[in-house]
């Protein structure tokens, strides 16, 4: 939500759905785009701050918020200039895979259900399927760059429970039948083939963050959303599972490892807290010395507990960062892992939740931190 913020600004906070629709609606009305957005995402973050994903009730009223945002979005995006659409773009993106995923889950969606059938008669359904609308046609008539195509992806983060997949979500060189097998070029080490190679071409290019606190939160993020990437392959090429879920538990794995270590690097001397072994990659150390920063510097809340389950189900499953890159342990003998078959959404669900927790802490901390004076 970092870059809604910076767009949107703060806002008074609606009490009710219906104090929501009818304040942004006429702000949309008059012209206030921005208003109404500002409006809306106070809404949310009032909602947000209840980790409570099970709560649908709560999860109904950051649906709507979400809703009014994009709309208020829609009409930012018509009406803005060449060189801000693009960031308007971003947030609207973000937004509707947002709404999506709250009305879904409030409306009680599970796996195989389907939302035109089964959910027709549900009051919120013509709202619900406004946002499915809205993203349709913004996405079918945006032409920005493959770049800034996924760019936008990424920032959408799309979740499982997404009614369609577009095809940025496809990898364009996956045979899509049998005769393209047929056509596919076969790759082979060409003579000056260099691993990084400098570009000027913004469509293909990329760097590389030059400050320690960017690199670490680029890290961080980067791994965890790679994670949910692999997890949506996973779920739309079934058989590619049994390879791609190993590299999508160690990016999740080392994604929460950075976000402890960035916990307790940013604000662990305000509990005399701090890593003695930055290379040390033990999920269940990390997290007894974040979770002391997060209670001493932060507020002790029923989520502490349900995150901890997730750390120590993970220590558990992978101590040393080995069991997802390696078969084997240092003396040759096989990593042990689960027998049974792994659900792969709720892999991605729960992350999703983990995900949203470190960032919660991080932006609490930082605001309490800056309470607390340097001596």
């Amino acid at each position: 939500m970092g870059i809604i913020n910076k767009l949107l600004g703060r806002a008074t906070t609606p009490r009710s759905i219906s104090d929501l629709l009818g304040i942004c609606q006429e702000m949309i009305n008059s012209g206030k785009y921005q208003e109404a957005a500002r409006i809306a995402h106070s809404f949310i973050v009032q909602y947000r701050a209840n980790h409570d994903f099970s709560d649908q009730e709560n999860l109904r009223r950051q649906a709507y918020g979400y809703y009014m945002l994009c709309k208020a979005t829609v009409k930012q995006i018509e009406s803005c200039s060449d060189s801000q659409r693009y960031e308007f773009l971003i947030v609207f993106f973000g937004a509707n895979s947002m709404a999506r995923t709250a009305f879904l889950r409030s409306m009680g969606w599970r796996a195989g259900d389907s939302f035109d059938n089964d959910f027709k008669d549900h009051a919120d359904y013509p709202f619900a399927k406004g946002v499915r609308e809205m993203y349709d046609k913004i996405y079918n008539t945006y032409e920005g760059s493959e770049t800034e195509r996924a760019d936008i992806y990424a920032n959408e983060q799309l979740s499982a429970h997404s009614w369609k997949r577009h095809p940025l979500t496809m990898n364009n060189k996956r045979p899509q039948k049998f005769t393209d097998i047929l056509r596919q070029k076969y790759r082979w080490p060409k003579k000056g083939g260099r691993l990084l190679q400098e570009s000027q071409d913004w469509d293909r290019g990329v760097d590389f963050a030059q400050d320690k606190i960017s690199r670490h939160v680029h890290i961080w993020s980067g791994y965890i959303k790679a994670g949910s990437v692999l997890i949506d392959v996973c779920q739309q090429y079934t058989y590619e599972r049994n390879f791609l879920i190993y590299p999508a538990l160690f990016n999740y794995r080392h994604g929460i490892e950075q976000a402890m270590k960035w916990i307790v690097m940013q604000y662990g001397h305000y509990s005399n807290v701090e890593i003695n072994d930055f290379e040390n990659h033990d999920l269940w150390q990390l997290w007894q010395l974040c979770k002391q920063i997060i209670i001493e510097v932060g507020s002790e809340e029923s989520s502490i507990l349900v995150v901890e389950q997730i750390i120590k189900d993970f220590h558990d499953l992978d101590k040393y960062s080995l069991a997802f890159r390696y078969a084997h342990n240092k003396d040759g003998s096989l990593i042990i892992l689960p027998e049974e078959m792994i659900d792969v959404e709720n892999i991605q669900d729960v992350m999703e939740s983990i995900s949203h927790f470190f960032e919660g802490v991080d932006g609490q901390l930082n605001a309490n931190s800056s309470a607390i004076p340097d001596f």
